[in-house]
Parts: C-alpha cells; sequence; structure tokens
C-alpha cells in the first residue's frame, strides 16, 4: 500500500482495510499475526508534511518469555504521524553522522515520492508490543533445573541450589 505524495496533493487518502496475515510482515519470528488486522486511517499533505492519522486493531500470538507457552497480545492502537522528505535534513555525505534537532525526533523520513504504509503499520505494531510478553500476572516459569513448566506441575528439584562460586560471599550474609 504506496501513498504518493501526488495523490495527497490532489486530496487526502481515507484507508480502510482489513489485511489478511502476513500482508504486514512483521520480521520477527518471536511474532505472529493472528486473523485481520483492521486499519481506519486517513493521509493528508500539511504543509511540506505527510500526516497518517488513524488507528489500528490486530491480535498477535507470542511466547510467554517465563513459561514459553504460546499467548495472545491484542493491540489496539490510535497513531498521528508526521513524515518529511529526507531531503529537508539537507545533503549528508554517506558516512557523515548529523544531528537531529528537536523537532525532527517526533517525525519519520520518507524517500522518494511517497511511503509505504505497510512499513508504519508495521513500526505501529511492534511499538505497542511488550518487550518481555508474560502470559499471566503470576507466571511462575519453566523451572532452571528441568525445564518442567510450573504452572502446569510442580517440579521435585530443590528450590536452592548452591553455586560453589559465591561462596566466598556467604561470609557477608550471616553477619
Amino acid at each position: 500500500m504506496y501513498i504518493a505524495l501526488k495523490d495527497l496533493a490532489i486530496q487526502p487518502i481515507v484507508i480502510s482495510e482489513a489485511l489478511e496475515p502476513g500482508v504486514v510482515d512483521l520480521r520477527s519470528a518471536d511474532f505472529r499475526q493472528i486473523g485481520l488486522l483492521s486499519v481506519e486511517a486517513v493521509a493528508s499533505l500539511v504543509s511540506e508534511e505527510v500526516r497518517i492519522k488513524g488507528t489500528l486493531e490486530v491480535e498477535i500470538e507470542t511466547a510467554c518469555s517465563r513459561c514459553l507457552e504460546s499467548m495472545r497480545v491484542p493491540v489496539k492502537k490510535s497513531f498521528d504521524l508526521f513524515y518529511r522528505s529526507h531531503k529537508s535534513v539537507g545533503p549528508v555525505e554517506r558516512d557523515e553522522e548529523i544531528e537531529l534537532k528537536r523537532p525532527d525526533l517526533d517525525v519519520g523520513f520518507y524517500v522518494g515520492a511517497g511511503l509505504e504504509f505497510v512499513d508504519t503499520l508495521r513500526e505501529q505494531i511492534l511499538i505497542e508490543l511488550p518487550m518481555k510478553p508474560i502470559c499471566q500476572t503470576g507466571c511462575r516459569g519453566l523451572c532452571p533445573h528441568c525445564g518442567a513448566n510450573r504452572n502446569t506441575a510442580p517440579c521435585s528439584c530443590a528450590e536452592e541450589v548452591f553455586d560453589p562460586r559465591w561462596a566466598g560471599l556467604s561470609i557477608l550474609k550471616r553477619s
């Protein structure tokens, strides 16, 4: 789904889509789209910037960070984004570093005569996903010794296993 500047110069573009899994590549083996991705958005040209305002709703499947069981994460997000041409930053040499000014930190940049809306959707979904997803508040995770899922069955491993590398610190603990 390409948003061309020449089309925006004529009138705003209204986007109302229900995208099948796989249309937006999340570029991660850890996350998988389940069901439709519903998107309602309006892209318009404001001064020299492209403004995309809308909402998205999707359900993502991932693994719990503690017990590795499959879980679903609902994502419902509103967004109001601004994009400028990369040329607005000025000429930059290939290996040159530039400092972005404060107003530039709230703006995305595009190359060419428009931008790919699917890239915007991917970014907005990934921003909303938790860094360490947890299936439930009280998830007990996997046993570090036998690997059993402690949510489904207790394991017979001792809770505290002494590590001889920490023996020198046990003196401090006693005092």
